[in-house]
């Protein structure tokens, strides 16, 4: 949501940077009627040069403000998903089994024991972590994920013993 409001808010920043270029454009055009005695060639002269470099300044100003904001929204982006992902297995207090994908497992496994973890392991504290396995990207662990909370219990306990924490 706050995301949107900070969109809204650049949206309405550039609205204010149009108006403005807008002013300037009108007060060039008037700017004869304002000022009768001065000869027209000077007052398109001193127009031309002031103008097109101000309303330029402002238009590149929103445009790089723009453009610099796509970029780190792309790199983002990228960086999320290029980013290391952990599938792990915590074992409950009832001997049940919860699968689960997390960049810091450290962090998730204490957030669970903590109560804020997942709704399943809320009840059944203290849990105790005994499988992880580090996967290029958010992509990759979470099809992991989705293969072992396919297993069996059973084939699960067999990963668990093959792969030591």
């Amino acid at each position: 949501m706050r995301n949107n409001m900070d969109k809204q808010d650049k949206n309405a920043d550039n609205s204010i940077y149009h108006v403005d270029i807008y002013e300037l454009r009108n007060r060039i055009h008037t700017l004869p009627a304002l000022a009768p005695n001065v000869a027209p060639d000077a007052v398109s002269d001193v127009a031309s040069d002031v103008a097109p470099d101000a309303v330029s300044d402002v238009a590149q100003d929103v445009a790089r403000d723009a453009a610099l904001d796509v970029a780190q929204d792309i790199r983002t982006e990228v960086t999320r998903h290029e980013q290391e992902y952990y599938v792990y297995i915590i074992r409950c207090s009832d001997d049940t089994l919860y699968t689960g994908t997390a960049v810091d497992v450290d962090s998730r496994v204490t957030s669970h024991n903590s109560g804020k973890g997942a709704k399943y392991t809320r009840g059944r504290l203290p849990v105790t972590l005994v499988y992880q396995v580090r996967h290029e990207g958010k992509s990759a662990a979470l099809k992991r994920e989705l293969e072992i909370k396919r297993m069996t219990r059973l084939e699960k306990l067999h990963l668990i013993e093959a792969t030591c924490v």
